[in-house]
């Protein structure tokens, strides 16, 4: 079968669960052009799609039996796209029932003009076909998304944003995005049955406080160049924090309450160690709280840790970005009447 005939099956199959589109163009299938409608909005999709199958002998011998995966076209077919399109790199497994979609990172490999192939495990695809959708992470951190046709509409929503943009999403980001997928479809479902509007409510704002969650963390570890404002570590230990915290009543996922820090000065932050100044953004360690830490031997270390504390908070360059001092003075104002 040509890739062509594979990319016109794939938007057939999508079409025949749900989803509004039109084929713009075939061309060979790599990528082939589809306008598809997507929350109210017209979006011309870049899909560049394959076949998965068993892979049989390699140059090393025999595959693992597990293994499944398709190919580009070969060399000189690198994957690239125009602006305005949202490409999505697609494999196709019909070895099961009902037939699966799996989705890589283009972004990833973005010009590679080699020969390239997507691998995904077998018990991936029939957990996918079992349960609607299921994920297996490569060694190199890129996570695949293994999805029934039926589910595509949640990858576009919930998974692609986080998992399939370029960059290596953390943990928190993967499963949070997972789980608001899975409430979504419950919703669905029991909606479907005519159960409870009182419990399809219920999972419908989990689903939309994971995707919230989710996003929060993307957009303050994104704005502060996953840098930690407290004192410029990267190393992939970035975390955003609430300035005002989440748990308490009228704390949004909004970028301006929050400011990215490593996980120990997030840590010392949560638990009132790490001061910050809402006017002037200066950064110390409060006299208080160390004084019960030392009172019960549990100070080591305060000095190295003061040593590594910035003189004052690193704002973001973008005055989009920029945290609003007024959480701050919230949370404090909080904290005061919970003594």
């Amino acid at each position: 079968m040509s890739r062509r005939d594979q990319a016109s099956d794939i938007v057939a199959l999508l079409q025949r669960n749900g989803l509004e589109a039109r084929v713009a163009a075939l061309n060979d299938g790599w990528p082939a052009r589809v306008v598809a409608r997507l929350d109210g909005i017209d979006t011309t999709l870049a899909l560049y799609v394959g076949l998965i199958g068993e892979p049989g002998v390699g140059s090393t011998g025999a595959r693992p039996q597990a293994e499944r995966r398709f190919q580009n076209p070969g060399k000189n077919h690198p994957i690239g796209f125009q602006t305005g399109e949202v490409p999505l790199l697609l494999g196709l497994s019909t070895e099961q029932d009902p037939p699966v979609l799996a989705a890589y990172d283009p972004f990833i490999r973005l010009g590679m003009s080699t020969r390239i192939s997507f691998q995904i495990h077998l018990p991936t695809l029939l957990q996918a076909a079992s349960d609607g959708l299921s994920t297996q992470t490569r060694t190199s951190g890129e996570v695949i998304v293994a999805f029934r046709p039926d589910r595509f509409l949640d990858y576009m929503r919930d998974l692609r944003p986080v998992l399939h943009v370029g960059a290596v999403p953390g943990l928190a980001d993967v499963e949070a995005s997972v789980a608001a997928a899975e409430f979504d479809s419950a919703a669905d479902s029991l909606a479907a049955a005519g159960g409870s509007d009182e419990v399809v409510a219920r999972l419908r704002e989990a689903a939309s406080r994971l995707v919230r969650s989710a996003r929060f963390r993307r957009e303050v570890s994104r704005a502060y160049g996953r840098k930690c404002a407290a004192c410029g570590t990267q190393l992939r230990l970035d975390q955003a924090a609430h300035l005002f915290p989440a748990s308490q009543p009228g704390s949004p996922d909004t970028i301006d309450n929050g400011i990215c820090l490593c996980a120990n000065h997030h840590l010392a932050f949560d638990a009132g160690l790490l001061r910050i100044d809402p006017d002037t953004w200066a950064l110390s360690l409060d006299d208080e709280r160390l004084s019960f830490l030392e009172a019960s031997d549990l100070a080591g270390g305060a000095d190295s840790f003061r040593v590594g504390l910035s003189a004052s908070v690193t704002l973001p360059e973008n005055e989009d970005d920029l945290p609003d001092g007024e959480w701050l003075r919230r949370r404090y104002e909080a904290e005061t009447q919970d003594r």
